[in-house]
């Protein structure tokens, strides 16, 4: 579990790349170097399919690694799992289970069996899944079954923190408890990584930034302003993805040049 102040924390990814050799389609990720110290909070762009997902599953150890490495304080990832909490972003949890059921689960295997109990109560609170602890996951919406991923990730305070689009679905008092979350792992001392698409989140929360795009990934400036960091995000995403030059329907405009003919 993370312990308060505790910036001795060192992620590390040397030369990191996978290599997805399926001919039309073959992907390369990497070559990704990463250096992070306690009190990071670490926002990952880019274009869908630009190797966020594939990234992080290395980085948690449930994906291996073409070439290079991952190590936290310079020990393996693979021997550090129980330090790390992931929302991967699509939250397969099983639709038969309870919230309650998963995180007294995950509880039982992330933190100490003494505190566990407490764990996973405190976490299912925290994310105010306690008016539907007790229902299948099945009968859950897209924003609940969110929170329920977002109780496992962090209930066992993690020292590294990696989410993958974690605002997707969740509303307005949602989104407000994790900026408060991350905005305290920071000053905590914990490393935390998330992917958005949504540059004001990445702008307020972030104090480092990675971009990707065709698995290649570069570092960006990140000044204090938050509005010049948005600024830069949204630059970045029109250089590999920019908006079509017309309307889809010319009815949308009077001069609007029609897309296709």
């Amino acid at each position: 579990m993370m312990q308060e102040n505790n910036f001795k924390l060192h992620l590390n990814t040397t030369a990191l790349e996978k290599t997805f050799p399926d001919g039309a389609s073959a992907f390369k990720l990497g070559p990704i170097d990463l250096d992070l110290e306690g009190g990071t909070c670490l926002a990952v762009s880019g274009p869908n399919g630009s190797g966020k997902s594939t990234l992080f599953q290395i980085m948690t150890g449930n994906m291996a690694a073409s070439s290079g490495t991952v190590t936290l304080s310079g020990h393996p990832i693979a021997e550090s799992r129980k330090s790390c909490g992931y929302l991967p972003q699509h939250n397969l949890l099983p639709m038969w289970a309870t919230p309650d059921e998963l995180c007294r689960y995950s509880a039982g295997m992330l933190a100490p069996e003494e505190r566990a109990h407490n764990a996973a109560g405190n976490a299912l609170a925290y994310w105010d899944c306690q008016d539907f602890a007790q229902r299948p996951i099945g009968m859950l919406s897209m924003g609940m079954r969110k929170r329920v991923g977002l109780a496992i990730a962090t209930l066992h305070d993690p020292d590294i923190l990696i989410l993958d689009e974690p605002f997707e679905a969740l509303d307005l008092g949602h989104i407000a408890a994790l900026r408060q979350e991350i905005q305290r792992r920071k000053a905590a001392g914990g490393i935390t990584i998330f992917a958005t698409h949504i540059a004001s989140f990445a702008a307020e929360l972030a104090n480092s930034s990675f971009f990707l795009h065709n698995g290649h990934g570069s570092t960006i400036s990140w000044p204090e302003s938050k509005t010049t960091r948005e600024e830069i995000l949204e630059r970045k995403f029109a250089e590999v993805a920019p908006p079509p030059s017309a309307f889809l329907h010319s009815r949308n405009a009077r001069n609007a040049r029609q897309v296709t003919k």
